[in-house]
């Protein structure tokens, strides 16, 4: 299973200070990794490691892992962690984890992804929202595979919230199909329902609704009703909340009245 990408707005690519240095630098250290060096030591052992090292670092994990060469893409994505950390750059430390999160994951470990993952989300917070989002992105990937729903649910609804204040178009319409697997095997309708508004439009949000509500019926409590109408004004569906509110208001009714 491939984890689907989304255009954000880029993370902050440094610039070097001292071009053929840093290049230079990076060199050494790729020529260590390539000799079979621990990459622990290859970066500690190697003066002048900037962001810029460290970010090119991080972008030689999907390289190598593009050419596979999967060793040297391992290898590669503990010497940017190592890099991004010992300089203290937060961001980078965040955006590297993630990378090597997504070779884990592609590879079958995703008990060393989700690990990774969940340091850059703590290192990144949600104020770094591309290395946030691509973290939650990644975790709702994992739980998927290992049939977690609700867990996805989880990390998709975080992520949406990043998305919405970030991008919009084909970017959320990449999102909503991913994650409508996850919210139909999880039974979220309001979660559906908004990915069905963002692929076909909300006119098939609401006749999906309508389609739920006389499978239902009575069986839906109040408690459920409030719960309903709060996320599909979360996802934005006001007008599909709105008249959700007003048949249930309309059904209460109904059965006070009969008795």
């Amino acid at each position: 299973m491939k984890i689907v990408k989304f255009q954000l707005p880029p993370q902050h690519e440094p610039e070097p200070a001292d071009s053929s240095k840093e290049q230079a630098v990076l060199s050494a250290i790729l020529d260590q990794l390539e000799s079979g060096a621990d990459p622990t030591s290859a970066v500690l052992s190697t003066p002048g490691v900037t962001e810029w090292v460290a970010w090119q670092l991080g972008v030689g994990i999907e390289h190598f892992h593009r050419q596979q060469r999967l060793e040297i893409a391992l290898q590669c994505g503990i010497a940017a962690i190592v890099a991004a950390d010992q300089g203290g750059w937060p961001e980078r430390s965040a955006a590297n984890r993630n990378s090597l999160a997504g070779v884990m994951f592609q590879i079958g470990r995703t008990d060393i992804a989700r690990h990774l993952c969940e340091d850059a989300l703590h290192i990144a917070g949600p104020h770094r929202h591309t290395a946030y989002a691509c973290s939650r992105s990644i975790l709702g990937h994992i739980a998927m595979v290992e049939h977690s729903p609700l867990e996805a649910v989880c990390h998709y609804d975080a992520l949406f919230r990043i998305l919405k204040r970030m991008t919009e178009g084909e970017a959320m319409r990449r999102f909503a199909e991913t994650a409508l697997t996850a919210y139909k095997a999880a039974n979220d309708v309001a979660g559906t329902a908004w990915c069905l508004a963002v692929i076909e439009g909300e006119d098939k949000a609401r006749a999906a609704w309508n389609e739920v509500l006389s499978r239902w019926g009575a069986q839906i409590t109040t408690e459920n009703a409030i719960s309903i109408v709060t996320r599909l004004n979360a996802f934005g569906l006001n007008s599909i909340a709105a008249e959700i509110e007003e048949r249930f208001k309309r059904s209460h009714q109904q059965k006070e009245n009969e008795q």
